[in-house]
């Protein structure tokens, strides 16, 4: 189906229900609304959708359910993707967003808990210009492996890769100074290096990393939460580049010891007594 460029906008929930294979969005549609080309969670023929580089924003829902998409082509100029934009489409292996996006919402490709043993998506990329982030973007996507995030990029939204199982590595950009809560939970981390500039590690942003062994804590560093790494259990290694002037429930601690640290301190919660739920301040 072609939107001639004689199309000026389009109507919620016009082309709705999956019937169209192929669709073509003319110059003239600047904005893709709300359940324009949402599809039946059991039905949809939508493999492709080529949009012109006049496509500012993509609205809710707008092509969620279309369990047969393998290809987007974004507009250059595309400056925001709703909430559940991309939902549940399972067949897409990879989303390279446009520099210039700026925000993305809730659960926008995300699979949302529905069969994300089905999700195909294996490569995500994030340009610079994101600062706005809804909870759970790209959660719950299994076979994610690669996740490629542009220098210049400041934030990492609240769950943006929760449960995303095949994420062994990436490379957090030195512009960043926001993890988000639970943002890397459940994924399959390894290593964590923590760039300059990030001032706190949020509730369980790396928990549930059964194999993280190692994390790097910058020394702009002021807050760790005290189930940030909930439940990594194999944590073995925490250096914290600045490793004075902490303190635990008011008392000061020596964070010197890289082993100690893993086991007594920022891991505290997966062991039984513990050190209590009490963050690591800096004063």
């Amino acid at each position: 189906m072609i939107i001639p460029d004689s199309v000026k906008s389009i109507g919620n929930g016009s082309f709705s229900g999956g019937a169209y294979k192929n669709v073509i969005i003319g110059s003239g549609v600047t904005e893709i609304p709300q359940y324009a080309f949402e599809a039946s969670s059991t039905f949809s023929n939508l493999e492709k959708v080529t949009m012109s580089n006049n496509v500012t924003s993509i609205g809710y829902s707008a092509f969620a359910a279309s369990i047969n998409l393998k290809s987007i082509n974004f507009s250059s100029n595309l400056k925001s993707i709703d909430a559940k934009a991309f939902e549940r489409c399972y067949a897409l292996e990879s989303v390279i967003l446009p520099e210039g996006l700026e925000s993305i919402g809730n659960s926008a490709f995300s699979t949302n808990q529905v069969n994300p043993e089905r999700s195909q998506l294996k490569y995500v990329s994030i340009p610079s210009t994101v600062t706005t982030w809804g909870f759970d973007t790209f959660s719950y996507n299994n076979n994610l492996e690669t996740v490629v995030m542009a220098d210049g990029l400041t934030t990492i939204g609240n769950q943006a890769f929760q449960y995303c199982k095949k994420i062994e590595s990436v490379n957090l950009p030195s512009s960043l100074t926001s993890i988000g809560v639970n943002s890397f939970r459940g994924t399959n981390l390894k290593q964590v290096i923590i760039p300059e500039g990030v001032t706190k590690i949020e509730s369980t942003t790396f928990g549930q990393n059964s194999n993280l062994e190692t994390v790097v804590i910058p020394s702009s560093m002021t807050q760790i939460s005290f189930d940030a790494f909930y439940n990594s259990s194999n944590l073995k290694s925490v250096t914290f580049t600045s490793p004075t002037g902490w303190t635990l429930n008011g008392a000061s601690v020596d964070l010197s010891n890289p082993e100690t640290n893993a086991a007594n301190y920022v891991n505290a919660r997966t062991r039984d007594g513990g050190y209590g739920q009490y963050d690591l301040i800096k004063n």
